[in-house]
């Protein structure tokens, strides 16, 4: 058929109680405007439609499989594996999937798949990296896969080929290794361990080694005394003009979905999210904690719920508070739809 890849392990990515609660969140921290086309005039893409990344619900298997066959690849073992089975949905259809089967601290990535229509718009990135966050969730420190077609795709994202024979024993008896792939299927890998430190420079001495560290490091203390208070300002200055702009986008969210959106504020996770107020549908998720690199902490909004309407206009003033070791901005949204930051 036109337009699709040949068969292989995973294809589709080279174009571009409980388990249900956890689908219905999303698992993804990077702003979906990767999934887009078009760009706005502050050269920020801009998504045409919604698409949310999340953990597949119990009853959503019989659709990735149906996805799978449409991009011809293996479904063997997927079902034992579905509590790391993560899906796209556009309107709460699922159109496209990415599924982690784990090994101990190794994992295998599978399934990865995009419908062919949505194909070159970053999904398949953006479901790749949102396995790849799940698994380092879950304490993996090294994440597998078999290609035929998508070699190139995948090394765009820090794989690198292995011969099969190095893979993780575990990994090496899944039934992808053993039974859905082919032989000649490329093996690769990735380390999601932080790159080791550099080796010292041949010819010093370990003493003169020492002395030079203990030197850049009292030299480094002083610095960062100096240096603290101009950091955390420009961290909070920075957090207040990332809300500003994405109470903006969500002004302009209501505007295209003619639709009102709700912007809820939790305070005790220094998070926010951006959604249709009337449907699941989650535009963005921000989060300004210790994890982040606002590493904020304080996020407080008054209300903590606010609700922008396609005519522009809010359902209240609205005032979030940004905070980092007493040094405090704040983001104001008036009635009106107006946004300023205020000291």
């Amino acid at each position: 058929m036109p337009g699709l890849p040949s068969p292989s392990c995973i294809a589709a990515a080279r174009s571009s109680g409980h388990h249900d609660d956890l689908a219905r969140r999303s698992v993804i921290r990077y702003p979906l405007s990767m999934c887009a086309r078009r760009s706005s005039d502050r050269g920020e893409r801009t998504p045409d439609t919604a698409f949310g990344i999340r953990i597949a619900g119990a009853n959503e298997l019989g659709s990735v499989l149906e996805l799978l066959r449409r991009n011809r690849l293996p479904e063997a073992g997927l079902a034992e594996h579905a509590a790391n089975l993560l899906v796209a949905v556009e309107h709460d259809r699922i159109v496209g999937s990415a599924a982690l089967e784990i090994y101990g601290d190794a994992a295998l990535l599978r399934s990865v798949a995009v419908e062919p229509a949505l194909r070159g718009r970053g999904l398949g990135v953006a479901l790749t990296r949102a396995a790849l966050d799940r698994a380092r969730e879950r304490g993996g420190r090294a994440v597998y896969l078999l290609t035929e077609t998508a070699a190139e795709f995948f090394a765009g994202l820090g794989f690198r080929p292995i011969p099969r024979a190095e893979a993780e024993p575990a990994v090496g008896a899944s039934a992808e290794f053993t039974t859905a792939c082919p032989a000649g299927a490329t093996c690769m890998v990735v380390s999601l361990e932080p790159t080791s430190a550099a080796k010292p420079v041949a010819g010093y001495s370990v003493i003169e080694l020492v002395m030079a560290i203990v030197v850049f490091g009292i030299l480094l203390a002083f610095a960062y005394v100096r240096m603290t208070p101009a950091v955390h300002q420009a961290r909070v200055q920075r957090a207040a003009t990332v809300i500003a702009i994405d109470l903006q986008y969500a002004q302009m969210l209501a505007v295209r979905q003619r639709a009102p959106v709700a912007v809820i504020v939790d305070n005790a996770l220094k998070s926010y999210v951006i959604r249709l107020r009337d449907t699941s549908v989650t535009f963005r998720n921000r989060y300004f904690g210790q994890d982040t690199e606002f590493l904020l902490d304080t996020l407080a909004a008054n209300p903590t719920a606010v609700v922008l309407f396609p005519n522009g206009v809010a359902g209240a003033t609205t005032t979030f508070t940004v905070g980092l070791r007493g040094y405090t901005r704040q983001v104001r949204l008036s009635r009106g739809g107006q946004v300023r930051i205020v000291p």
